[in-house]
């Protein structure tokens, strides 16, 4: 039986897997080639050379990012943005504003709507002990497919006196990928889906955010 070192073929020994929050890509065994094997091994062999790798990602990015705004606001109420994804993008983690990065005093719920309906898409707890990426805390959530050209609202609510949204950041970094629609608010006391845009046209208030990547395939979409 004979052997050639210089040849190789791909063994697909495992697809993709994702985690919402880490992926273990598509990887291959490189073995030499039997010249026995015959022309139905030799056939698989081939088509595994032949077969594409699902597409890969770098680590999740943030929807938005500034540097630390002058100030914030007392206002108790529910601050939100309207967006559109550019492309289909899987949202992992939904964040609040850690103004100057020390902790959160209060719990901050944050949710994804679908626009129009209002319908909740995704929800979490943000608190003190959600992880810190810049100056915002995450908490992950189940991973969720956000569909290209469809139109969505984060939201964050805050009781005013602890944890002040981020007031007008001047060096506002929106993520390529997100087609950024407006400022959202409603005053109150508890956690709402923001509708109002009638006094603020000129300042937005941050306090919500969200953490996303490029969505693989083979996820199901929100219907």
């Amino acid at each position: 039986m004979t052997e050639q070192p210089s040849s190789a073929c791909r063994l697909p020994f495992a697809a993709w897997v994702d985690s919402g929050r880490s992926r273990v890509d598509t990887f291959c065994v490189r073995t030499p080639v039997n010249t026995s094997l015959g022309p139905l091994a030799l056939a698989f062999c081939i088509l595994c050379l032949l077969t594409p790798a699902p597409p890969t990602w770098a680590g999740e990015t943030a929807a938005f990012r500034f540097s630390e705004p002058g100030k914030g606001t007392t206002a108790a109420g529910t601050d939100g943005f309207r967006f559109t994804p550019l492309m289909d993008v899987v949202v992992t983690s939904l964040g609040y504003y850690d103004r100057g990065r020390d902790g959160l005093t209060d719990v901050h719920p944050v949710t994804l709507f679908q626009a129009g309906t209002g319908r909740e898409i995704a929800f979490a707890r943000v608190t003190q002990t959600s992880v810190r990426r810049a100056n915002f805390r995450y908490q992950s959530i189940q991973p969720v497919l956000l569909k290209g050209g469809q139109t969505y609202v984060v939201a964050a609510f805050t009781g005013g006196n602890n944890d002040p949204p981020a007031d007008n950041p001047r060096d506002l970094i929106i993520a390529p990928q997100i087609g950024y629609q407006g400022y959202l608010f409603d005053f109150g006391t508890s956690f709402s889906n923001p509708t109002r845009t009638d006094l603020f046209s000129e300042r937005t208030f941050f306090g919500p955010n969200f953490e996303f990547h490029p969505a693989p395939e083979l996820l199901s979409s929100v219907p």
